[in-house]
């Protein structure tokens, strides 16, 4: 009896047992129509229109702070690390991220009032509609630490993807010269100096991720160069200004600010540079899919 009509005259309340195998193990002519359960990707799938396509595959996660909003008529469900941990996929798909690493120290004070550079907020990586490289099961989540005064923060990981930790701001000096903002995701803002050659300049960013610090100015007791951001440059004492964003909740926050803002602060879980001496704010990491 040909298997379609197997199939109508079944009337049992059991099961039907598919094929099932690792994506290697596809057939290797397959024909429209063929049903399997693929070991690798965790979901069955067909084949139709000249491709293997996914047809049970329903994307679900656990871990982090988890929180629901609805936002355009679409429902959303948020996964919200504000520390290291992990994620666990039930399935596979894609959806939106935010990554933002830990923002960079500001830089020590020389002598007599000359100033330190701020430092530079951490990266800003915002993706959407992308599987990010997670993959079924347990995965690692790395969010950065604000580096301490003088120190670059640290990088935050999830997937494939990596937010680059803010540069520190550079060290001020009186009599000698003003030490460089170090690179990062945004760089640090240069120290100032009265020696030549002067003040120090700010550090490289990272480019897709923020911007280069500025340079310091020579006048004593007057800002060291501000701190990069993820959204604008700065410019002298002025930190770059952060980049909105709302994923996490439907409403704009504003992330990755350089040193030397109103913003830039130091704050914790925004990847904003730390001040002149102070710490940078600790990163974030941030995974919405719709349910």
């Amino acid at each position: 009896m040909a298997l379609s009509k197997i199939l109508q005259n079944n009337t049992s309340t059991g099961y039907i047992n598919l094929p099932a195998g690792t994506t290697a193990q596809r057939p290797s002519s397959p024909v429209t129509g063929m049903v399997r359960v693929n070991t690798t990707l965790g979901f069955t799938e067909e084949y139709r229109s000249g491709a293997w396509k996914e047809i049970s595959n329903t994307f679900s996660a656990t871990g982090g702070t988890e929180s629901t909003y609805t936002s355009g008529s679409i429902n959303y469900k948020v996964h919200t690390f504000l520390s290291s941990s992990t994620i666990t996929l039930n399935g596979l798909g894609a959806f939106d991220s935010l990554i933002i690493a830990g923002g960079g120290g500001g830089g020590a004070s020389g002598g007599s009032g000359w100033q330190g550079g701020h430092g530079g907020a951490g990266g800003y990586l915002a993706l959407s509609n992308s599987s990010i490289g997670l993959s079924l099961g347990i995965n690692t989540v790395t969010v950065g630490a604000g580096g301490a005064a003088a120190t670059n923060g640290t990088n935050s990981i999830i997937g494939n993807q990596t937010a680059i930790g803010g540069g520190h701001g550079g060290q001020g000096d009186y009599p000698g010269a003003g030490q460089a903002g170090a690179s990062g995701g945004s760089g640090g803002g240069g120290g100032q100096g009265y020696n030549s050659p002067g003040p120090g300049a700010g550090g490289a960013g990272t480019s897709g991720q923020g911007f280069a610090g500025a340079s310091a100015t020579s006048a004593p007791y007057a800002p060291g160069g501000g701190g990069g951001s993820g959204g604008t440059p700065s410019t002298g004492g002025a930190g770059g200004a952060g980049t909105s964003n709302s994923i996490r909740a439907g409403s704009a926050v504003t992330y990755a600010a350089g040193g030397g803002t109103s913003t830039g602060a130091g704050g914790n879980n925004t990847g904003t540079g730390g001040q002149n001496l102070l710490t940078g704010g600790s990163g974030i990491i941030i995974i919405r899919y719709a349910i």
